[in-house]
Parts: structure tokens; C-alpha cells; sequence
């Protein structure tokens, strides 16, 4: 580095795969762009598929390992850029000697009928799968026929996952098939949804389900912001059946980094752009951002392009504070995500009472508020609050303090209360 050699830090899992499906050149161009001089690295607004700036998710990754190829199906649940799209396709990396397949459920979200389009892109993604070690029969490679409805083609589609599923055991792959679906609130049903919606998520995910327990040959894992597909268990549609993921989940949330884990990230990512963090400006974005690192990386981003840029060898806690400590005026994008990214969210499940708790806790001076005192402060049903309370201490947006004679609370992300207090929020909200 010294005599300007630049470094281009490729994976070996995925050089390996650019080879058989012959997309090298793509991945070196891909990984270039992102590592030449000058690149922000701090600045990653997708899905991280690069193992070298992907952080503090080992531990989640070892027990995904675990669970799937044990055929225990797993729910990852967490924020919105919490790193849920990032962890697969890590996982995709890591379980490199199983057929792992990722679906995107947003192309699917809009139709009512989603069921057997569904089926084939899964079916598709495994023939893709087996063909770059194999050649796959006409029987197998053949498309589902056209149907209206779900219903009308599972019993093909499973015959088919089971016959591709010896086909990729007979060509070295190892059993289970890891089925990973990205975004399941995209698909999930909603009391305003017609009966044939709940019909298709049934039929597709009675046969997935039925892959996995009975034929044992599929590990399901899912992912969403809250764990509604695996709480629900009737449907306010009437004459449908339960829900098939009615408890089929081990449930895993992705929870915010702790100071260590913020700081090896910022550093190290800092050390691939030959930049130094100080220590009081690593502390302070962990403080600010409540160690969630999507928000983390961002105020160093912000921190970078403001307080010094490209060329600069150091970001000084001095020069950087003002815009780590007052960010919103300076990043849209920082209240974008605030508002869209959680705000929007909660507005558009109609989660009312998660929403008053972080009003409630934002508004207090107390610090600490205890759990008794917060409960009786709404006239709601005490055990619908506490189960907010638990989603929002899962997803890090609340920190609780454990106590024996009763736990206390507070907002977990200081920029939230920061977004609260600017004033932007209904006031039906604050009632």
C-alpha cells in the first residue's frame, strides 16, 4: 500500500462461484469500483455481500448454520437495514457446500394470486443450482403449468424439489436444500386482503412447510421486520384454514451491536480507506446511533465527507462532532430512515402502542422509567404493551435496565428521541 499497490479483497466462496457460472469479470469490475482509492466505504446502503466489511453477526450466523441443517426452520427478524439481507447472503457464503437459495418476496407483494409464480422462482433458483454442477432432466427442468391458483400446482412443485434434491445430492451438494425468503411482510396476509390471498400464502407455505418436517429434505428460513407470520394463527378472512408458519419458527432477532463491536467495525473499515477514527468519536457515534450499524456507518459517512473527505488520514472527534451530535442537519438521508425507515413502518402496521411508548419515553426526563409506571400511564391492555416492549427492546429501539424489583426503560437510539423532539410526529400519537 505504501507504493500504491491497491488492494482488491475478493472472497474466495464467491470467486468460486463467479467460475462456475461464469460471471468473473462482473464480480472483479464490482469489487474494484468498490475498492479503488477514494471509495466511502462507510457509505453502504444495500445488502453487504462483502465478508471483509461485514461486522457483528458471527454468533447469528453460527446458530442459522445450526438450525438449518438440522432442519429447524428459522424467522430473522429486526429493523429495516439491521443487516437480515446482508446475514443471508453471508449465510450463502458460509453453508457454500449446501444448494442455499435467497427470494426476494418484493416482486410478488402487489398480486393476489402470487402463489405458483412464487413456487417456480424457487424451483428455478434450484435448477440453477443443480445445472452448475449437473445436467438437469427435461421432467425436472420443465416449468409448473399455468394455474390461478396455488393450490392447483403444489403437489408438481413438490415432486419436483424432491427429485432436484437427490439430483444436487448425487452431484456433491449436502442435504438440506436452505431456502431463504427475504421480506415477508411483502406476501403475508392483512385483514383487508381478499380470501384468495390467504389461500395462495397457505398453499405455499403448507407445501414448504410439509418439505421441511415431512420429506425432510428443505430448511425454511424468513425474514420481516416483526414476527407476524409466525404469531398468527387464524385469520380474520372467513372459511380459511390456520396458518401453516403458525409457530414453525425459532424466532432470531438481529440486535444492535455493542461498543465493541461499533468500534472494530468503524476502524476496521476505516483502516480499508487508510483512515484513522479517534476513540471519543467512535464512542459517540455508538452513543448516537444506539449501535444499530446501518445508522452507525452513516454517521461516520457523514462524519467523513463534512469533517475531512477523501485524501484525509484521520476523523477528529472536534471537527466531527457537530455533525454526529446534530445530524439532521445535515443528512437527509439520516431522517429519511428515521422517519421511513422505522417511523412509517410502525404508522403503516397501525402500531399504535409501540409508537406512544417511544413518544412516552422520549418526552421523559426521568431516564429510567419503570415498567409499572409506564403501563398504568396507558389505558390499554397490559399485556399488549409489554409485548411492544419486547419487540422494541429485540430490535434495540428500547434499552431495559433488569431489575428484581422491576425493569426500567428508556430509548435505546438517542437519534430517535433527537426526530421525536423536532416536533414532526401527529400529536394523536403523543395522547
Amino acid at each position: 500500500m505504501r507504493e500504491n499497490v491497491s488492494i482488491i479483497p475478493i472472497p474466495l466462496a464467491e470467486i468460486e462461484r463467479a467460475l462456475v457460472e461464469s460471471s468473473a469479470a462482473g464480480v472483479l469490475a464490482s469489487y474494484a469500483d468498490r475498492y479503488l482509492p477514494g471509495a466511502n466505504l462507510y457509505d453502504d446502503r444495500n445488502a453487504i455481500s462483502d465478508a471483509l466489511t461485514f461486522f457483528g453477526r458471527t454468533a447469528v450466523l453460527n446458530r442459522l448454520q445450526t438450525d438449518l441443517t438440522n432442519l429447524q426452520g428459522v424467522g430473522l427478524f429486526g429493523l429495516r437495514k439491521s443487516g437480515k439481507t446482508s446475514t443471508i447472503l453471508q449465510l450463502d457464503l458460509a453453508l457454500r457446500g449446501y444448494p442455499v437459495i435467497r427470494v426476494d418476496l418484493q416482486s410478488h407483494g402487489e398480486k393476489t394470486r402470487f402463489g405458483r409464480d412464487l413456487l417456480q422462482e424457487i424451483l428455478d433458483k434450484l435448477i440453477a443450482r443443480a445445472k452448475s454442477r449437473i445436467e438437469v432432466p427435461t421432467e425436472l427442468a420443465s416449468s409448473l403449468r399455468e394455474a390461478e391458483a396455488a393450490s392447483d400446482v403444489v403437489l408438481d412443485f413438490s415432486r419436483k424439489v424432491a427429485g432436484l434434491a437427490a439430483l444436487l445430492k448425487g452431484a456433491g451438494f449436502d442435504l438440506p436444500i436452505v431456502c431463504c425468503l427475504d421480506e415477508m411482510e411483502r406476501i403475508l396476509p392483512v385483514p383487508s386482503d381478499p380470501r384468495e390471498r390467504v389461500q395462495e400464502f397457505n398453499a405455499v407455505f403448507g407445501a414448504l412447510r410439509a418439505l421441511s418436517q415431512e420429506s425432510r429434505i428443505l430448511s425454511l428460513l424468513v425474514t420481516d421486520v416483526h414476527p407476524d407470520c409466525n404469531r398468527i394463527n387464524h385469520w380474520p378472512q372467513p372459511d380459511t384454514a390456520a396458518n401453516p408458519l403458525y409457530n414453525f419458527f425459532k424466532e432470531l432477532y438481529l440486535s444492535p451491536f455493542d461498543e465493541q463491536e461499533t468500534n472494530r467495525m468503524l476502524t476496521d473499515i476505516g483502516r480499508l480507506m487508510g483512515l484513522r477514527i479517534d476513540r471519543q468519536t467512535v464512542a459517540t457515534i455508538h452513543r448516537q446511533s444506539g449501535g444499530h450499524p446501518y445508522l452507525a456507518r452513516q454517521l461516520a459517512s457523514l462524519a467523513w465527507e463534512k469533517s475531512c473527505g477523501a485524501g484525509a488520514s484521520e476523523i477528529q472527534y472536534g471537527e466531527a462532532r457537530q455533525y454526529i451530535e446534530k445530524p439532521f442537519s445535515y443528512s437527509g438521508l439520516l431522517e429519511s430512515y428515521v422517519s421511513r425507515g422505522i417511523w412509517e413502518d410502525l404508522d403503516k402496521r397501525h402500531s399504535g402502542v409501540e409508537m406512544r411508548i417511544l413518544c412516552s419515553l422520549a418526552s421523559s426526563t426521568e431516564g429510567w422509567v419503570g415498567e409499572s409506571s409506564l403501563v398504568s400511564s396507558f389505558g390499554a391492555d397490559s399485556r399488549e404493551i409489554l409485548n411492544a416492549l419486547i419487540w422494541l427492546v429485540e430490535v434495540g429501539l428500547v434499552a431495559r435496565h433488569d431489575q428484581s424489583g422491576g425493569n426500567e426503560y428508556r430509548i435505546g437510539v438517542p437519534l430517535l428521541t433527537q426526530w421525536i423532539e423536532m416536533g414532526v410526529i401527529p400529536s394523536e400519537v403523543h395522547s
